[in-house]
């Protein structure tokens, strides 16, 4: 095997766990790369709690042997947790700390102790470090691209043994989960097809991906002839996951405790020790009718607490229903596209809770559309370091490249939206938007030029996205977009300029603009303020 296709890490930075693997051998599984002599992170990961140092918080832990949850749980009120769900905040104050501290900050610091515990790995096989990765990120961030590139940024600005961590790729959580699950579903046709068997030339999945902090819906295709897999939708809830769940939990302990032992927690060592209490209930409630714990209160007595299944879907109902009505919409998607469903994928730990089965299968009740549970923990991890292989494929491959954008062989991500430049109209007073990119294109793509008159040096170019997505017209109301950016471009005055959009394959958008008888300027949504400016 050529060693130059070991050197991408595959990272899930969860919520509640973060996990790192690595492919090694194309026809294998990735490898969790996690130290031998710690195998119990293997199940689910590591921890992605983050202790805050004091006194000013400029130390972040995670892991170092032992999760900064085990070493800090005396101290509670330092911790952030499920970060990814706070990273559009700004600073976030922790009680001790003289300085808030930046999510981005928190988010970075998770990813600098899983990479460490890859490169841990790596030495105990007597294998050099790897510095490069590929992360995933919730479905519904796809839509923000600023969001995204400062996830980015916080992971470059990681510095490992004096060298920089690069990021090669990044990609949805549910076309990751898609991406491994659907490649053992190809060799499981071709080893049909080789038995003589007839199948499908294509088979289609719907991911259910319902992690710690955030869901997640995705429609990839694999076809029988090796082509890269196909990601038609991707959507998700940022603000719905486990620990929903884990907060039903709590709070009806709370009220069992309040109502037979006149017990309220009052500070947040307490209320962390329920929450505790909360999660593991949780987990049993998918093995078992009923769950109960103790809870010792202040005056040494101790509380038993008692929670039926039946109790608890009845007061998570409200909760589970926003993840079905995205996927009837995700279903009603694909049904517009002539796109069949041939099955649906349940990935994250919140997945394996018995009513996310149950529910999917009577919503698909006589549409012969199977649900199976798969790899809850690493799915987003391995199908993370699958796409990374293909990265370093794709640097052999000349002919899958486009210009100068290179187009990953492992998956196929396709435009969603609508993307144009506003345009004055003399029928709208506030102007119109052309679209240039259309929705179901294939990343990444570039539009047709169209022409611009600049009545003075400085250009500036509107560039927006439909709010809806698989917009069919060819133009569309202001109020009907929303503003990605706007590009300023330093042209001779009362000039004519060729202008063009490209959506690239991480989903940055680039402008070109091409002054008349001058050379091409690009400008990009990851650039610098100084080079936009």
């Amino acid at each position: 095997m050529n060693e130059e296709h070991k050197d991408i890490f595959g990272c899930d930075i969860g919520n509640g766990y973060g996990y790192i693997s690595l492919l090694i051998d194309q026809a294998k599984d990735p490898v969790a790369m996690f130290p031998t002599n710690q195998d119990h992170l293997d199940k689910m990961g590591m921890r992605s709690s983050a202790y805050i140092v004091p006194p000013d918080g400029k130390n972040i832990e995670v892991y170092d042997g032992r999760t900064a949850y085990k070493k800090h749980i005396r101290e509670p009120e330092k911790f952030i947790h499920a970060v990814k769900t706070r990273l559009k905040e700004g600073k976030i104050p922790v009680p001790g700390i003289s300085n808030p501290v930046s999510p981005t900050d928190v988010y970075g610091a998770i990813v600098r102790d899983l990479v460490i515990l890859g490169n841990q790995e790596r030495k105990n096989r007597g294998e050099k470090p790897i510095y490069d990765l590929v992360f995933t990120f919730p479905a519904a961030f796809t839509e923000d691209i600023s969001l995204l590139n400062k996830m980015q940024s916080s992971i470059e600005n990681i510095e490992i043994d004096e060298k920089k961590l690069k990021v090669r790729g990044r990609l949805p959580e549910p076309a990751a989960v898609a991406i491994d699950y659907l490649y053992y579903n190809e060799k499981i046709l071709l080893k049909n097809i080789t038995a003589g068997i007839k199948t499908k030339d294509s088979h289609t999945v719907l991911v259910y991906d319902l992690g710690h902090g955030t869901f997640d819906v995705a429609v990839v295709t694999a076809n029988k002839n090796g082509d890269p897999y196909k990601l038609h939708i991707n959507a998700g809830l940022p603000d719905v996951g486990g620990k929903d769940f884990d907060d039903i939990i709590y709070n009806e302990i709370c009220k069992k405790l309040k109502m037979d032992y006149g017990y309220t927690p009052t500070n947040e060592n307490e209320r962390e020790n329920i929450r505790e209490e909360a999660n593991s209930m949780k987990h049993d409630l998918s093995d078992y009718e009923e769950a109960d714990t103790n809870i010792f209160l202040k005056n040494g007595e101790s509380a038993e607490i008692q929670i039926t299944r039946s109790v608890f879907e009845a007061k998570s109902r409200g909760v589970i229903n926003r993840t079905f009505e995205l996927v009837e919409q995700v279903l009603t998607q694909a049904k517009e596209q002539n796109i069949q469903i041939d099955g649906v994928v349940l990935s994250g730990g919140a997945s394996q809770m018995p009513m996310i089965k149950q529910g999917l299968e009577q919503m698909l009740d006589g549409e012969n559309i199977p649900v199976n549970l798969y790899r809850p923990s690493n799915a987003v991890s391995y199908g993370a370091a699958r796409y990374a292989y293909g990265i370093l494929d794709n640097q052999k491959q000349e002919s899958v490249s486009t210009g100068k954008n290179k187009i990953n062989p492992v998956l196929r991500k396709y435009t969603e939206y609508s993307y144009g430049f506003w345009m004055p109209s003399e029928a709208e007073l506030e102007g119109k938007i052309q679209l240039v990119v259309n929705s179901k294109q294939q990343l990444p793509v570039t539009s047709e030029k169209v022409k611009l008159f600049a009545p003075s040096s400085r250009l500036v170019i509107k560039v927006n996205r439909t709010k809806t997505k698989f917009y069919k017209k060819n133009d569309a109301a202001v109020e009907a977009c929303e503003s990605i950016m706007q590009f300023p471009f330093d042209v001779p005055k009362n000039s004519e300029c060729e202008v063009s959009i490209t959506v690239l394959e991480d989903y940055n958008v680039k402008v070109t603009c091409t002054p008349n008888g001058a050379a091409p300027i690009e400008k990009s949504t990851k650039d610098d303020l100084k080079k936009l400016l």
